[in-house]
């Protein structure tokens, strides 16, 4: 993947900005970064883990990022036992000038001389008798260093560099009384900001993002489009919002009036009709037409109850009842170096706030209810659903469709896996799969008696009809 800036770097740079150690050539210059078996002979990669450490000869990249303490040797022993694809090497060069200047070992490989080329950054394999065959690098230049993979999206930053906004504020922003800013911020085409907002240094609020009054953001924060910030909202510094995302939304709260508070009509019916003689039954629901009315006042019956009585009889519908809407007079908490997924809703408390903790990284289509706490870098992967007032620890993962009932916690360093549904609290370090929430290594039982279960249940009813068949003879 080549860079957006033309920029080129030797190893020895790279090796410095990652504080990594160089083995091979120093001076090998660097054009861009790619995945494993995507780069090209003047990009950068990585590999971090054994399946592609032992693949080092399949990738084209000028140089890989290793673990510090990666051994880069070759196993002769291996390779006598290790059959070599010489159609697949057809598909590399090598500079034979180069070859004459290493030692060449010997080795037979079946019927087959290899030849192979060693040296500190490099190992070669060629067969003698295969003239079309130019080489294939088995290993190329190296830089070790701790974590390899977080060094080198670091380094994939410096190729594609985050591109730097205007620091101006566009025409047709709408800002309200009291906006206070800071310096260099960035706010883009139809942003709207309530009374008295807040905004720190270097704040990029992108096209179409709605802020509500008394909000607060912190510096090097960036808003992505259409995003919605509602009244209250606290958002720390080097915050991150991806598009779509609503924060501070009225929680999913409603109280319920019990239905024998509500005058009964159900014997009343309508006046118009008892003048004209024509009396509504009991019985009758408000989609069923009326004897005698317009289709338009049929339609005006079933919205309006003062004429179109509820239920015959209120009290042999238990638990049926109104909902009348809670006030959410609470507010979002967002502590710094969070990053908020696309299209997430993340509700007010009730009381008080609701919380996010410092780190805490959430993926698309994620909600968070009212009165959630998450604790520090606890991860929330997509559609996750978190029901109100419970806390997620600290360092917690939830993956994908993962969902909490309200009011429980889940312990510091749990892991709750994918599709689980946690109906009871999650002890620290714990990890639970399934519905409802279980230990994992138990779910995995679970999950594999499952299939079965029809089968299991065939014998359970054979063996049921054999036994009575043996009482019955005695």
């Amino acid at each position: 993947m080549k860079n957006n800036s033309n920029l080129k770097l030797t190893l020895k740079e790279i090796a410095k900005k990652i504080d990594g150690k160089v083995i091979g050539d120093e001076t090998l210059e660097v054009h861009g970064v790619s995945s494993f078996y995507d780069a090209g002979s003047d990009e950068i990669t990585f590999a971090s883990d054994g399946r592609f450490l032992k693949a080092l000869n399949k990738t084209r990249a000028c140089a890989v990022i290793v673990p510090e303490d990666f051994e880069h040797e070759i196993d002769h022993h291996e390779i006598d036992h290790h059959e070599i694809d010489h159609h697949e090497l057809e598909h590399h060069e090598i500079d034979h000038h180069e070859l004459e200047h290493h030692k060449l070992d010997h080795k037979e490989v079946g019927h087959k001389e290899e030849v192979i080329c060693k040296t500190a950054a490099e190992a070669c394999v060629k067969h003698p008798s295969d003239d079309s065959f130019a080489a294939s690098p088995v290993s190329v230049a190296l830089i070790k260093t701790r974590n390899p993979k977080r060094k080198f999206f670091r380094i994939l930053a410096f190729f594609h560099p985050a591109k730097i906004p205007d620091r101006t504020i566009a025409k047709g922003s709408v800002t309200g009384s009291n906006f206070v800013q800071g310096c260099d911020i960035t706010i883009g085409h139809h942003v709207t900001t309530g009374d008295n907002v807040r905004i720190g240094d270097r704040v990029h609020i992108m096209h179409g993002v709605y802020i509500g009054d008394d909000v607060v953001i912190g510096n090097d924060s960036i808003i992505k489009p259409n995003v919605t910030i509602m009244e209250r909202t606290i958002i720390g510094s080097r915050v991150i919002i991806h598009s779509g995302t609503v924060i501070g939304s009225d929680g999913f709260g409603f109280t319920q009036e019990v239905m024998e508070d509500i005058p009964d009509k159900s014997t009343q019916g309508d006046i118009s009709h008892q003048e004209s003689g024509t009396k509504i039954p009991p019985h009758t629901a408000n989609h069923e037409k009326i004897p005698n009315r317009t289709n338009h006042e049929n339609i005006l019956n079933r919205v309006n109850h003062e004429k179109v009585p509820h239920t015959a009889n209120h009290e042999e519908i238990p638990g049926k009842g109104v909902h009348e809407k809670i006030v959410h007079a609470g507010f979002v908490q967002i502590d710094d170096d969070v990053e908020i997924g696309a299209c997430n809703t993340i509700d007010r408390g009730t009381f008080g706030r609701t919380w996010i903790g410092k780190g805490v990284k959430t993926d698309n289509l994620v909600h968070i209810a009212h009165n959630v706490v998450i604790g520090e870098h606890s991860l929330i992967v997509a559609q996750v659903g978190i029901a109100g007032s419970s806390t997620i620890g600290k360092r917690v993962i939830l993956a994908g469709k993962a969902g909490v009932s309200g009011h429980l916690t889940v312990g510091d360093g749990a892991i709750v896996g994918p599709g689980a549904g946690v109906l009871s609290d999650v002890k620290p370090g714990d990890i639970v799969s399934g519905i409802p929430g279980m230990p994992h290594k138990l779910w995995l039982k679970v999950a594999s008696i499952l299939p079965k279960l029809p089968e299991i249940r065939k014998k359970i009813l054979s063996l049921e009809r054999d036994q009575k068949k043996n009482s019955e003879f005695k």
